[in-house]
């Protein structure tokens, strides 16, 4: 149930303004602990500002739609919704300077094919989408705790897909004089899809998203449906339906930045990212090397360490179990 989720409880703002501040204050901390490396190679103008890491954002968000669209078959539509959210997730907490956001994206791909049961194996998945770039599924495998960790493992995502297909139901029983309710359906999912590439699902709930899908598919018949659910005096509605407007609004007015737009930033960012998370990076590989180094030296340790015991027992003249 949503009511009790740990969605409603840790990751839902009540503002947007709520919700940016979170952001840069995270952000920021994370300007402050490199700003001694960053001030010996970059001027303070050379930085990404807030707003042109949130276009940065925004981009890749789109870049991850892209990504679940090139998949065969096609996952299903809530794959995506969790994608966008654990991705939206990351970045609450995490600077886009820390880790890149198109790195970010295929992790959170991968682990919402996961938890939502979308039969595919690493090899297919890596496969789909990034076949030439083995670095992507050595990123994948190595940061998927780091990922769950940042989403404080809290991993069931209400999306406003199964809050649509109530409400469609429930038209229909109410409204039956109503032509073809079913034809809204379509219209009412891309407004999902839109609606997850903005922040709504991170201010409303997926019920109100669901809603305000239909009302900008269908129209104000939709008042009607909620004054006739709700059963209470008209200013609850209206404080309804004002959400309702606020989410439309969201949706329309977000943007996808321009490729040209986004090429500058992604070079803006490049210039500042950890070069310790960048896949492509001589640091990152050797950061990568020695931890493999060291989880084989540990093994190794653990293997002596067992020789070593059995070797005593046949020196006391217990025999070690064989089978």
């Amino acid at each position: 149930m949503y009511s009790s989720s740990t969605q409603r409880k840790f990751w839902t703002f009540p503002s947007l303004d709520a919700l940016q501040h979170q952001k840069s204050t995270s952000w920021r901390k994370y300007e402050e602990s490199v700003a001694n490396v960053i001030s010996n190679e970059l001027l303070p103008n050379e930085l990404p500002t807030d707003a042109e890491l949130q276009k940065l954002l925004d981009y890749y968000v789109c870049f991850l739609r892209d990504l679940c669209a090139q998949f065969q078959p096609p996952p299903p539509p809530s794959v995506f919704g969790t994608a966008v959210v654990y991705f939206k997730r990351f970045y609450l907490n995490t600077s886009p300077m820390e880790y890149h956001p198109k790195d970010v994206a295929y992790l959170c791909l991968y682990l919402a094919a996961k938890v939502d049961e979308y039969n595919v194996s690493f090899g297919q998945f890596i496969q789909q989408i990034a076949p030439n770039y083995e670095q992507v599924g050595d990123f994948v495998i190595t940061n998927e705790l780091l990922l769950m960790q940042k989403l404080h493992f809290h991993l069931t995502v209400h999306n406003a897909y199964r809050p649509l297909e109530g409400f469609i139901l429930d038209l229909k029983s109410r409204f039956r004089d109503i032509a073809e309710v079913e034809r809204y359906r379509q219209n009412a999912e891309v407004f999902i899809a839109k609606a997850l590439l903005a922040d709504t699902f991170l201010i409303y709930t997926p019920s109100q998203v669901a809603l305000a899908s239909l009302k900008a598919s269908i129209g104000t018949m939709v008042i009607s449906y909620i004054d006739s659910v709700l059963a209470v005096n008209s200013s609850e509605t209206s404080k309804l339906v004002e959400k309702l407007d606020e989410i439309i609004d969201m949706v329309k007015i977000f943007k996808v930045p321009p490729r040209e737009v986004a090429d500058d930033l992604i070079q803006k960012l490049e210039l500042c990212r950890n070069q310790e998370h960048n896949p492509m990076s001589k640091s990152y590989r050797a950061n990568e090397k020695f931890a493999h180094e060291q989880k084989e030296k540990a093994k190794q340790e653990r293997y002596d360490k067992r020789r070593e015991l059995l070797e005593d027992k046949v020196i006391d003249g217990v025999e070690p179990m064989t089978e």
